[in-house]
Formats: structure tokens, sequence, C-alpha cells
């Protein structure tokens, strides 16, 4: 079965960006803008393997998003994509069970490596 991302993203060039790439890398690939939007998706079937996530979105905090896989008795992979540099922030992130935040801006071929051996060592997931 094929590795489905979900990217969390309101911006929609970098999320478009994101998208791209992960489907150059095999992906199968969902993109929504807003935090009740990707609770909605989490929610509802097909399976989500991993998590590109912003934290600023237009309607909360994207931290928020771990508290509600936890509700829903789930765990998927999180990377944290965002353009806060603080070290609380990322701590915080990593604390609420983040496997990796990465800094915008950023090599979208450095993203792409990191998510592919996040799922490889955590999941046993390759595209395809």
């Amino acid at each position: 079965m094929p590795v489905r991302i979900l990217v969390v993203e309101d911006d929609a060039l970098v999320a478009a960006s994101l998208v791209n790439r992960f489907e150059t890398e095999g992906y199968n690939v969902d993109s929504v803008g807003s935090l009740s939007s990707a609770k909605a998706r989490l929610a509802a079937p097909p399976r989500v393997d991993l998590l590109a996530l912003d934290l600023i979105l237009p309607d909360g905090n994207g931290i928020e998003l771990f508290d509600f896989l936890a509700e829903l008795k789930t765990t998927v992979p999180v990377v944290v994509i965002s353009a806060i540099h603080s070290d609380e922030v990322r701590l915080r992130a990593f604390d609420a069970g983040a496997e990796d935040y990465v800094v915008k801006p950023y090599s979208l071929r450095e993203v792409a490596a990191r998510v592919h051996n996040i799922l490889k060592t955590s999941r046993g997931h390759l595209p395809g």
C-alpha cells in the first residue's frame, strides 16, 4: 500500500512545493491549509503515514494536532516545518512528539530525505 503524507500548511505556494516534491519521491500526498481541515482529514480514511506540519495556522497552533492524534489513539510520525526559530518552540514540538523539526527556509531535497529516513526507520515504509 502506498505511503500517504498529509501536508498541513496555510501558504499555498509552500504547500504546493512540498506536495510536488513528495509526489516526485513516489508518495501519495494530501494537503490542507488549516488546523480544522487537518483534524477532519486525520479522522477519516485513508490512513496518513506521515504528517508534515506547519505550526502557524489560521485557526490555531499546529501543536494542537499532537493532542488530537492522541485522542484518535493513533501514532503518526510528524515532521514540523516552521518559520519559528525559537529553541523553546522546537523543544515544545519535540516534547509533544515531533520526529523532526525543519526551519524555513529549507532545502526540499533535505526535507524529502528526512521524511524518507523517518518512514524507513519508524515504519519500514518506502514509496510505492
